[in-house]
């Protein structure tokens, strides 16, 4: 039972991470272009990446020993585990932005004051836009000892769901007001994520998703909710929901026969997201100058291309450092 429980969860992190680099291999630029509609079909196919990888945090929290920890231990092991990568992948993404020409970079930097405060307190701006997940996702765990306690009973765990569910609509308007610092209008948005995932956990809901009629209805469910039923904030929130269930009860099912799948890459799903970006900003840059045609032929290509590569770096730099020094394995969160 715990070999294939483990299993499980290394396909959910494997397809969650595959969901995120999805949503971000929009090579071409351009999330609605014409000439790639086979393109917009698979970037919008991604939409639930990030409440799924928030509500696998979540869910691994619950069932490993950092749920036990004081709260002083778990916090230094996430200065360790997340501030530590951020900071680091901050500065030298921006070290090696500044070495390139303007016109390659789709993020562009500043050597200037305030850039330097937006590398460390508005990451969203900053010069690896997507590590503002590293953020939300510490500053969650500041908040876990109110998350833990609301979990323990029925009423709370109801209650909390309804205000989380209402921190949702705050998103939107913390962007009129420019309340960007340390990603806190990020962090309101996926808190109900991650806390479904403790839920979870808790209350045993992912062994009830395994059996191919749960896989069926909320892969069905997900679909129309994307394609074909479209209600602004409560549509979105039951379209994510169906998707985070339909890879849940697919895992269970998928480790049943093919526990292996996605191979050893699946152990580094984190430097995965932490480094996938690189490669992909390797081919927006050879899509801008037209080093491709651009149509939906090119486009599976390159798209697959990319992909693939966004994967391997991070995993052959990841096993490459594993074999050094502690202060190395750090700077990754190895």
């Amino acid at each position: 039972m715990m070999k294939q429980r483990i299993e499980y969860i290394s396909i959910i992190n494997a397809i969650a991470i595959i969901a995120v680099m999805i949503g971000h291999l929009d090579v071409t630029g351009v999330n609605q272009d014409p000439n790639t509609p086979i393109a917009n079909v698979i970037e919008k196919f991604g939409s639930f990446q990030m409440p799924l990888f928030m509500c696998v945090s979540g869910f691994l929290f619950t069932m490993t020993s950092g749920y036990k920890r004081t709260y002083a231990d778990l916090i230094k092991y996430k200065v360790k585990r997340l501030l530590i990568p951020f900071w680091f992948l901050s500065l030298f993404t921006f070290a090696f932005k500044l070495c390139l020409p303007s016109s390659m970079l789709e993020h562009g930097v500043g050597f200037n004051a305030n850039y330097i405060f937006k590398i460390f307190f508005v990451p969203f701006r900053g010069p690896v836009p997507h590590l503002w997940f590293v953020i939300s996702l510490f500053t969650i765990f500041l908040l876990s000892p109110i998350l833990k306690k609301t979990v323990q009973q029925k009423t709370s765990m109801i209650g909390t769901f309804f205000v989380l569910v209402l921190f949702t609509f705050t998103p939107p308007l913390l962007k009129i007001i420019d309340f960007e610092y340390l990603a806190i209008d990020k962090t309101l948005s996926m808190l109900l994520w991650f806390y479904l995932g403790m839920v979870m956990q808790i209350e045993k809901v992912s062994y009830k998703l395994d059996t191919w009629n749960a896989v069926g209805f909320f892969c069905v469910i997900y679909i129309i909710l994307l394609y074909f039923i479209q209600i602004p904030i409560i549509g979105s929130l039951a379209c994510a929901l169906s998707g985070i269930l339909f890879v849940f009860s697919l895992a269970h099912k998928i480790a049943d026969y093919k526990p292996n799948l996605f191979g050893s890459w699946r152990n580094y799903t984190y430097q995965i997201y932490l480094m996938h970006m690189y490669p992909i900003m390797v081919y927006k840059y050879l899509y801008k100058i037209h080093l491709f045609p651009n149509d939906d032929i090119w486009f599976v290509s390159i798209w697959i291309s990319s992909l693939i590569c966004s994967i391997a770096l991070p995993t052959i730099v990841s096993k490459v450092v594993e074999k050094t020094s502690n202060n190395l394995k750090i700077l990754i969160g190895l």
